[in-house]
């Protein structure tokens, strides 16, 4: 009982290594791509802001917190 729980051990060890050689081959190959800038312009009004209705067909918006 004891030799087959070593051998069993040892498989479960030697799988684990081989697993552990295979990710890295694969993390290895990945390679970095850069993308090109992006420019994000806009505008902070008080005017942008707009309040929801308080009721929208069957939905009841008011006293929510909208903005």
């Amino acid at each position: 009982m004891r030799k087959s729980l070593i051998i069993l051990s040892l498989v479960v060890l030697i799988v684990n290594i081989a697993q552990a050689q295979n990710s890295k081959k694969e993390t290895d190959t990945i390679q970095a791509k850069n993308l090109p800038d992006v420019t994000v312009v806009g505008r902070n009004s008080k005017s942008d802001y707009q309040q929801m209705p308080e009721i929208v067909g069957t939905n009841i918006y008011a006293g929510k917190k909208n903005a």
